[in-house]
């Protein structure tokens, strides 16, 4: 059985109970729904900082926890680098043949004795650094799944430690796009790897019936104050929304919508509220949270009962623009409020149709990590994305 490392990074990796307070879909429910199912192939060494390690019985999975005490951004080089160094010799003796990285905020630069000597912030240092300094000490293939397209690194290291630049580059999305790192600029090659559904391995599924008393629900935040993410976003939820009554919106960030009242958007919910919520929602749209990249959304709505209505049929910011999962013509994408309507009465009256509906995507968004697998056999060599320096 191949051993692997495996660094979840820009926050405190969850596992336990302490998952109770992480977002029912996000970054945390990605990392751990992957080592779940990575444990099942291979040995796995957990490399960072880890909560409730005490209450997850695997015994395919091992844990290196660096003693970070209170290092912070007045921790002296020499410090730092005795625990950095001290993690990576623990590491090591466990002979990992790679990295599998799940990519959380990425900093600018990780170690304090960057040539650039660029300050860094505390939490780059506790939750980036020591994984950097691993990968490189161990010339360690780096393989990265980004579920987030924000998250796609862009540590200065790259530029004067080459071989932590990705190998392979899994993500939500195919795209090449150019980013200057310091003063070096790479192609960074990202290639769709189904990763949107793997935060649910091993999830139950909810029943499907017509006790449910929601006809439309939105779980989203609206990301339209998100600098990175805002761009035609009022516009697609307001042609949404616009003119309909009869539906409910749980996030943040919708307080500056041009069509926000205090009725429609009640507020946030707790991460445990959300799975009873889907469960009493007969459906409700899903946009991306940037064009072409492909969310969990879609996975938690069925997994819950709920039908998610997907915007868009090639417009920007169209859900799964590929079509992967719902065909361009099919009834239960929407473009604007009277579609929306319309799919939502054909979902709140046709349950056998709906039924239908739920159970294709189902199969369709089952967990498939064809992909991870071959690119950890091939050690990350193969059509895997990466980093290139142009």
């Amino acid at each position: 059985m191949k051993t692997i490392a495996f660094m979840r990074t820009g926050q405190v990796l969850r596992l336990g109970s302490s998952m109770s307070t992480a977002s029912p879909l996000g970054d945390q429910r990605d990392a751990a729904g992957l080592l779940e199912y990575l444990s099942t192939k291979y040995k796995v060494i957990v490399f960072g900082v880890t909560r409730d390690i005490e209450e997850y019985d695997n015994p395919n999975v091992k844990f290196v926890v660096p003693e970070l005490g209170g290092m912070d951004h007045y921790s002296t080089i020499v410090d730092v680098e005795k625990v950095y160094s001290k993690a990576t010799a623990e590491l090591a003796s466990y002979e990992p043949e790679l990295v599998v990285q799940s990519c959380g905020a990425a900093g600018c630069a990780t170690q304090l004795d960057n040539p650039h000597h660029a300050g860094l912030q505390a939490w780059i240092m506790r939750y980036v650094g020591p994984a950097i300094h691993a990968i490189h000490h161990l010339n360690l293939p780096r393989v990265c799944v980004n579920n987030d397209p924000r998250n796609y690194p862009k540590e200065a290291e790259i530029t004067y430690w080459p071989n932590v630049a990705p190998v392979a580059m899994l993500s939500q999305e195919t795209r090449t796009f150019h980013r200057k790192i310091w003063e070096k600029n790479y192609a960074i090659n990202a290639v769709y790897s189904r990763a949107e559904n793997w935060w649910s391995y091993g999830s139950p599924y909810s029943e499907v019936d017509n006790e449910r008393t929601i006809p439309c629900g939105l779980l989203a935040h609206s990301h339209i104050d998100d600098g990175r993410l805002k761009k035609g976003r009022d516009d697609t939820w307001y042609k949404l929304l616009t003119g309909l009554t009869e539906y409910e919106v749980h996030g943040k960030g919708w307080e500056t919508f041009s069509g926000y009242n205090n009725i429609n958007f009640p507020g946030t919910l707790k991460p445990h509220e959300v799975p009873g919520f889907l469960r009493n929602v007969v459906c409700g749209p899903i946009v991306p949270c940037a064009d072409g990249f492909l969310t969990g959304k879609l996975r938690m709505y069925v997994l819950h009962g709920a039908a998610p209505l997907l915007y868009g049929r090639g417009e920007y910011l169209t859900y799964d623009n590929e079509y992967r999962y719902v065909p361009q013509d099919s009834p239960f994408r929407v473009c604007n409020a009277a579609e929306l309507k319309a799919a939502i009465h054909l979902c709140n009256t046709n349950e056998t149709l709906r039924q239908l509906y739920i159970d294709n995507l189902r199969a369709k968004t089952e967990p498939d990590f064809t992909m991870i697998d071959e690119c950890i056999e091939s050690n990350g060599n193969g059509d895997f994305g990466g980093y290139e320096e142009l």
